[in-house]
């Protein structure tokens, strides 16, 4: 069970000037996968996926917010 969204990222460009970075974010249950770390790879539908930043974003902790690369 996997969510997977592009999300928008802010990214400052310096001097004042920003721009918003389209990203891809996954949310994981952490039923489905016990420990998520930077480095690791997930795949989905057959494309595989580095994680670039790993968060647990609700309260109870049962989602991993997994913040995508590009597919390899």
């Amino acid at each position: 069970w996997v969510i997977v969204k592009m999300a928008d990222e802010p990214y400052d460009a310096g001097y004042g000037a920003g721009a918003v970075m389209p990203s891809r974010v996954a949310e994981v249950r952490v039923s489905e996968i016990s420990v998520a770390t930077e480095g690791d790879t997930i795949t989905v539908d057959g494309a595989e996926y580095p994680i670039n930043a790993v968060s647990q974003p609700d309260p109870d902790r049962l989602l991993w917010r997994l913040e995508l690369g590009d597919g390899l």
